[in-house]
């Protein structure tokens, strides 16, 4: 019986995310949404296609500096690997994790440095996409107070998972929870590697790096949107991919399904685009942000079989 309840808390946010996208999907008028794809001009699908590698790779040498500063294994190749091969099963419930076992594969990496790279990596490009948002709407004198709410709640996690004090007494509510039981002995080395790569230099690195993948895919949007007739302030290009994939972050379902779309989408028409191609623009931002990399992890899963 818990077995049973366990696999379908499991597969709950997938189900949940699933349902909001069908349930968006059933009001879009998909035959005006169609025509918007035929207006993209070659230097469009040249852009799609050399930012959203670009927008991968940084991530990747973000992983594989964080190798460097924890001491761990690396080599770039194969660290490619073990990011590309995870990005299919991360549409998955906890499909994140699975990171730490392609690092551990591929590179070497043992599990208790693997999952701080992995949180890590997620947790400082949010941040970095949270001020980001914040400085949009600043200067759009739009949703301030949402952004301001989750810089805020940033905030408190950073000093969380920097201090080992505040981690423990976060164990112990974490351990009352149903499923739960995570060891004292394996918290502690998780919270000093975190405080490794959170403190001097690493820090800034890990902003940076965060700053350039959110700025390419910013700038990405805003050339598409003009592309398909969608007229963008670079502001309001920020705004309209920041904010909808912090909160998809923050909804904890697989690949953000469902919240990112319906944000987007929403956002955009906000600013004033008609929903056929606000869809459509969406569309193209989730096939670089999401598709994009199934397709490569599947072509690196390939490679790594025959090598």
């Amino acid at each position: 019986m818990k077995s049973t309840l366990y696999s379908l808390l499991k597969y709950l946010p997938l189900v949940i995310g699933i349902t909001i996208l069908s349930v968006g999907a059933f009001f879009v008028p998909w035959r005006e949404v169609l025509p918007y794809f035929s207006r993209l001009s070659p230097m469009s699908y040249i852009s799609i296609f050399v930012l959203g590698i670009a927008y991968y790779l940084v991530r990747i040498i973000r992983y594989y500096y964080m190798l460097g500063v924890l001491k761990a294994p690396r080599s770039f190749y194969h660290t490619v690997l073990a990011y590309f091969i995870a990005q299919p099963v991360s549409l998955l419930p906890a499909g994140e994790a699975y990171r730490v076992v392609t690092l551990k594969k591929h590179v070497k990496v043992p599990p208790e440095k693997g999952v701080s790279i992995v949180f890590i990596q997620s947790f400082t490009e949010n941040i970095a996409m949270v001020v980001l948002a914040l400085a949009s709407a600043l200067i759009l004198h739009k949703q301030v107070e949402i952004i301001l709410g989750i810089i805020l709640l940033y905030i408190v996690i950073l000093s969380l998972i920097r201090s080992r004090r505040t981690a423990e007494k976060s164990r112990r509510l974490l351990n009352k929870l149903p499923f739960v039981s995570l060891a004292q002995a394996k918290l502690h080395p998780f919270v000093k590697k975190n405080k490794t790569l959170l403190s001097g230099r690493s820090l800034v690195m890990l902003f940076l790096s965060g700053f350039a993948s959110t700025l390419l895919a910013i700038i990405l949007l805003y050339i598409i949107a003009g592309d398909i007739g969608i007229q963008l302030t670079f502001t309001e290009a920020a705004i309209a991919f920041v904010l909808p994939t912090v909160l998809q972050n923050l909804s904890f379902l697989p690949g953000g399904i469902g919240v990112n779309e319906q944000g987007t989408v929403g956002i955009l028409v906000i600013l004033g685009a008609a929903l056929p191609a606000a869809v459509a623009l969406t569309l193209i931002m989730r096939f670089v942000t999401l598709i994009l990399g199934v397709v490569l992890g599947l072509i690196s899963l390939v490679v790594s079989k025959r090598s």
